[in-house]
């Protein structure tokens, strides 16, 4: 069996010849392929359907803005209720912390041995008002005995 010219070996017969439509030219030079029940374009076919996609885009775009700014203003929103009460919560864990509380009897201490070895009455009375300023911030059952001791003597 000898093929056709044209015919691709192994396929079936209904597809081993493909028709090409012809193109011709229309008045307005737009290719278009030859149909015998084919009507002539219109103005206004092509521009409307332009003009569909063009507000489909706009309204997509518009979408996503809009998103974006409600998502912002939520945001905006949220961290002005929340952000106080969440920055109180995590100063409270931070000053209840182990680490904090050491640090801070530490920094008492050094100041302590800074005041007893002042002989300036002025810059003593800054001395204590600043450790006392900072024995505020910790609860005076977690401090030393001689650091209790000494804040009592302090006291104005």
């Amino acid at each position: 069996m000898n093929p056709q010219p044209g015919a691709m070996v192994g396929l079936p017969p209904l597809i081993t010849r493909v028709a090409y439509p012809t193109m011709v030219l229309t008045p307005d030079h737009n290719q278009q392929p030859a149909t015998s029940n084919q009507q002539p374009a219109t103005s206004n076919q092509q521009p409307q359907s332009t003009m569909k996609e063009i507000l489909g885009a706009v309204s997509v775009v518009a979408a996503l803005v809009g998103l974006t700014w409600a998502g912002a203003y939520h945001g905006a929103i949220f961290r002005s209720v929340f952000a106080p009460k969440y920055e109180q919560i995590r100063r409270d864990t931070y000053v209840q912390s182990e680490s904090h509380v050491r640090g801070t009897i530490l920094d008492l201490q050094k100041r302590q041995i800074e005041y007893l070895k002042e002989k300036d009455p002025a810059t003593k009375e800054a001395l204590a008002s600043i450790i006392r300023q900072t024995a505020s911030e910790v609860p005076t059952q977690l401090l030393p005995i001689q650091l209790q001791s000494f804040l009592s003597e302090i006291q104005p």
